[in-house]
């Protein structure tokens, strides 16, 4: 072998080996650094889920806090609503008219009380002027509830007082041809209409209405106050 030969020979040796080197440490690199990717990877992922683990613990606890004061919130409404229907059965006017003021206020249409609580402040209004439309609204709301009953036959005595009698009738009879199933407002609206078409001098339809209620309320049951 010639020292060309020799030459030529090594240094394709060498170059191989350069070749070859670099190429194995860099694999020794490339799993390395695999291996720091997958513990930085573990380490976030575990403290991540003790973070997410904090988040549904705290939120279980915002959720009981929540319900409590729903619960709470409610039962305070519900006395609040209870004194003020009480206030106004005992007399008590003036405190009704407060407690139902308030009510009015805080309350929304999806509340389950809704209707009534507008139908007591209606009743507490000191004129006729601020309690009808808000009886019309009951009735334009609620027209198949007992409370669109009641707000009917108490816009029906506003106008009686007024000496609007044809127009209080039209209340008087939508109680009698749609709201029957309310016994009691259903009674009164009875005998306050058989009032009326006297008045009116009306006196077939009078003794039609007296007739109606004594066979339906042989005891005299629901008579107006």
């Amino acid at each position: 072998m010639t020292m060309l030969n020799f030459f030529l020979l090594f240094a394709g040796i060498f170059f191989v080996f350069l070749k070859f080197l670099p190429s194995k440490y860099s694999r020794e690199n490339s799993d390395l650094k695999k291996n720091l990717y997958e513990m930085e990877i573990g380490r976030l992922l575990c403290t991540l889920n003790r973070f997410l683990k904090e988040v549904v613990m705290k939120a279980k606890n915002i959720l009981w806090i929540l319900f409590l004061f729903i619960g709470f919130y409610s039962v305070t409404f519900a006395a609040t609503l209870q004194e003020g229907i009480s206030a106004y059965e005992q007399g008590q006017v003036s405190e009704a008219r407060t407690i139902f003021a308030d009510l009015y206020e805080r309350s929304k249409p999806d509340n389950a009380n809704y209707a009534k609580i507008v139908l007591y402040y209606a009743l507490t209004r000191l004129k006729a002027s601020e309690a009808i439309p808000v009886f019309e609204k009951i009735i334009g709301s609620y027209p198949r509830q007992e409370e669109a009953a009641a707000a009917a036959y108490q816009i029906g005595n506003y106008y009686s007082m007024l000496g609007s009698y044809q127009k209080a009738n039209q209340y008087f009879n939508n109680i009698i041809n749609n709201l029957s199933m309310f016994r009691e407002v259903y009674a009164k609206a009875l005998l306050k209409s058989g009032e009326t078409e006297i008045i009116l001098q009306e006196y077939d339809m009078a003794e039609r209405r007296f007739d109606g209620y004594l066979n339906q309320f042989p005891q005299g049951e629901h008579q107006a106050q």
